[in-house]
């Protein structure tokens, strides 16, 4: 999640109608670790949340602050997913990732309550970036729209973020990394090729992100 990325949803979601103490999904939440070395994150997102709200993070592999590990795609722990009840997914940075889109919107509608939200972000400029696949997803509004036809948009905006050259130059230990990894290009050679590479293209161009607020209609009729 990039800074102007996290003040736009941090901004958005507590602007919305939801009572404290709702329960939030952050759904694809990494793990504190990775949060920590993205500060942005908490201070302009997540910290603002949980003073209102309780979060609960979801990932594929355990870590610290991870509240619920298993995959979406098994039958099995999505029946148990869905004895869960939520006010909110924050669905961030996801769907670039996965194999099979449709059916993880579609999943995620079985999860949430009428008349909730799932805030929406995802790159629209930005380089490729495996974890562990990038997918090429790099949506406009209309086409996340499409994928929550029981949704309508609450708000909607395509942010202009920072240029690569700045979240590199403002980390020391960054540029030694990012030095060390352009010059090494015999180490997993396709990777280098295919993500190290791209993001120099970015060195002063801005990146940008699609971000979106969607509230569940209510007395929809649901099936997967």
């Amino acid at each position: 999640m990039l800074i102007n990325e996290a003040k736009w949803l941090g901004t958005q979601i507590m602007s919305i109608e939801l009572k404290t103490g709702s329960r939030f999904l952050n759904f694809g939440s990494q793990s504190e670790n990775y949060n920590k070395t993205n500060d942005h994150i908490l201070k302009y997102f997540l910290n603002p949340i949980k003073t209102k709200h309780t979060v609960i993070n979801l990932d594929l592999g355990p870590g610290a602050g991870v509240d619920i590990v298993g995959n979406i795609y098994d039958n099995d722990f999505f029946e148990e997913l869905k004895k869960e009840s939520f006010d909110c997914i924050l669905l961030c940075n996801v769907l670039e990732h996965v194999e099979d889109i449709e059916e993880i919107c579609t999943r995620l509608n079985l999860l949430l309550k009428e008349g909730g939200f799932i805030l929406f972000s995802g790159p629209k400029d930005y380089p490729t970036h495996f974890d562990p696949i990038d997918n090429g997803f790099r949506p406009s509004i209309e086409d996340v729209s499409r994928l929550f036809p029981k949704f309508v948009v609450v708000k909607s905006e395509i942010i202009t973020d920072y240029k690569f050259s700045y979240y590199v130059l403002r980390n020391p230990k960054r540029i030694i990394i990012e030095i060390i990894r352009l010059l090494t290009p015999f180490y997993k050679f396709e990777k280098w090729k295919n993500a190290v590479l791209p993001k120099y293209r970015y060195w002063n161009k801005n990146f940008k992100v699609t971000c979106l607020i969607l509230k569940k209609k209510k007395y929809s009729k649901e099936s997967i």
